[in-house]
């Protein structure tokens, strides 16, 4: 099966759906820096050094 057909067979909804992981994928690689910093800073605040 191909993704094609298997793209085809998908409803409306489960095709939104896959379209806003991909999207949210993206924001998140586009952020990682900031991301990265921000958990960091929260473990060694909550953890101590």
């Amino acid at each position: 099966m191909s993704f094609k057909d298997s793209w085809k067979k998908l409803s409306t909804t489960e095709k939104l759906f896959l379209g806003v992981i991909f999207i949210l994928i993206i924001a998140i690689a586009v952020n990682w820096d900031k991301i990265s910093k921000e958990m960091a800073s929260g473990f060694e605040k909550y953890f101590g050094k």
